[in-house]
């Protein structure tokens, strides 16, 4: 981290990120923040999670390490995954031309065919 700050430890996440808090010297709504766990100075903030923003944010006073957070999890909670952007494993659209499903309009498969009469004599007999 490029500041030098004091603080409580209040908890870490699943990929190693320190959350502090210090209401005593900072001013408020700079009194909370988040040292990443990366080393270097390639910070990658997808990996704060839903619940770590939140109280980043204010948004909740609750930290997620709580007894109180817990019992409020859903259990429908899916886990948190970092931007996949520029991976193998980053989303693509089915009509997005780097998916490996999608084809050029004219070798996909119609949905309708051509009118020929000579099909349409053939049915008839």
């Amino acid at each position: 981290m490029s500041t030098l700050r004091s603080g409580t430890l209040v908890g870490t996440d699943s990929f190693g990120n320190k959350y502090f808090e210090n209401q005593q010297e900072s001013e408020y709504g700079r009194h909370r923040w988040v040292e990443y766990n990366s080393g270097s100075f390639n910070y990658d903030p997808t990996t704060v999670s839903s619940e770590w923003h939140a109280w980043l944010h204010y948004t909740s006073d609750v930290p997620p390490t709580s007894a109180e957070f817990q019992k409020l999890r859903p259990t429908y909670e899916k886990k948190h995954i970092i931007n996949q952007t520029g991976t193998e494993q980053a989303y693509h659209p089915h009509n997005y031309i780097l998916n490996e499903s999608w084809r050029p309009v004219h070798q996909r498969a119609s949905k309708v065919e051509v009118f020929t009469p000579d099909k349409m004599e053939e049915a008839r007999n």
